[in-house]
C-alpha cells in the first residue's frame, strides 16, 4: 500500500526516470503514476509524530537494571533448591549389596564347558 512518503518522492522525482538505467525506480514511477489525484491524497503519512518516536525509544533501555527480575529469579531458585533438597533428603540411602561374578574360561576351544 503506498503511503504520504511515496507522494512526497513522486513529487520530488518530477519525470519518469530511463528505464535502462533505473529499472526499479522506472516500475515504481509507474505503479504510483497510475493512481489518481483523489487516490493520492487518500494515502496515509509515513510516519507518526516526533513524539511517538521519542517515547518509543524511551521504553526500550537496552542497557538498564534487571534487579527486579533477577531478585525474583533468585527467590524462585531458592525455593526450588530447597524443595529439591528436601526431597532428596526424605529419600533412603542406598541398601548395600554385593556381588558375585564367576567367571569360567575354557584353556583351549576343544574344552567341554558342560564338564566344567
Amino acid at each position: 500500500v503506498p503511503s504520504g512518503e511515496d507522494k512526497k518522492t513522486f513529487g520530488q522525482v518530477g519525470s519518469a526516470p530511463c528505464a535502462k538505467k533505473f529499472p526499479n525506480l522506472a516500475r515504481w514511477y509507474k505503479h504510483i503514476a497510475s493512481f489518481s489525484s483523489a487516490e493520492h491524497n487518500a494515502w496515509p503519512s509515513a510516519g507518526g509524530s516526533e513524539e511517538e518516536e521519542k517515547n518509543e525509544a524511551d521504553d526500550l533501555d537496552l542497557f538498564g537494571s534487571d534487579d527486579e527480575e533477577d531478585a525474583e529469579k533468585a527467590k524462585v531458585v531458592q525455593e526450588r533448591l530447597k524443595a529439591y533438597q528436601d526431597k532428596k533428603a526424605a529419600k533412603p540411602g542406598p541398601i548395600a549389596k554385593s556381588s558375585v561374578i564367576l567367571d569360567i574360561k575354557p584353556w583351549d576351544d576343544e574344552t567341554n564347558l558342560e564338564e566344567m
